[in-house]
């Protein structure tokens, strides 16, 4: 459709313009302009709006992450075997819904995006399944246009947690593994007994008198 200004004339007698255009396949009149210069603007602007998707009816309504989250795992039910699932659900439940809770996905910068990744690799070993289920999650975004790219697509990994040994983990004093020992020894016959040393003990060689049948 071409544009083409008309005119009436109102009962005060002065003139009023309007105009016929197709937005997004849909015919429309505007009026209620005061000049033809001010019809013919408003008419470039719409379609300069309509060209760059700014026209109120062509804005996708915002979406919270959470709510997208949801729909995602609904999909991903369906995909995965159940025992994965329940992985992937529970990090979610655990690590990503608390965090993410009541934030809007336009509202999450590359640079938040970042001190999301880094909390993650702060407090856990495996973070990179977290912050794997959180990108996935951003790339249906951007599919379904909610946003115009992934913020986590371009994010540093920093090195992970160390995952615990020496400083965290128990082990029995000369006394406890004593008992123990003892303990086995009333229980077990000879032969499982001597297998189960071979098994606690090897090859510390605080054991060796004890693999000594008394």
């Amino acid at each position: 459709m071409t544009m083409k200004i008309r005119s009436k004339t109102l009962k005060n007698g002065l003139k009023s313009y309007y105009f016929r255009i197709v937005l997004n396949g849909k015919p429309t009149m505007k009026s209620g302009y005061i000049s033809n210069k001010e019809a013919v603007n408003a008419y470039r602007a719409y379609k300069i709006a309509e060209a760059h998707g700014q026209l109120e009816n062509q804005q996708v309504k915002r979406m919270r992450f959470n709510d997208l989250a949801k729909e995602w795992l609904a999909m991903k039910a369906k995909e995965v075997r159940p025992s994965t699932y329940k992985k992937i659900e529970e990090r979610y439940r655990l690590h990503i819904q608390p965090y993410f809770k009541g934030i809007y996905l336009d509202e999450l910068t590359p640079i938040k995006a970042q001190k999301f990744v880094n909390q993650q690799a702060a407090a856990f070993v495996r973070y990179d399944w977290t912050v794997g289920i959180v990108s996935q999650i951003f790339k249906k975004a951007v599919q379904y246009g909610y946003v115009k790219a992934n913020p986590f697509a371009n994010i540093d990994k920093p090195r992970a947690k160390k995952a615990p040994f020496r400083d965290t983990v128990q082990f029995y004093d000369v006394e406890e593994l004593k008992r123990f020992l003892n303990s086995a020894y009333q229980l077990y016959d000879k032969d499982h007994y001597v297998d189960m040393l071979s098994f606690v003990c090897w090859p510390l060689r605080a054991c060796e008198k004890a693999r000594r049948w008394p």
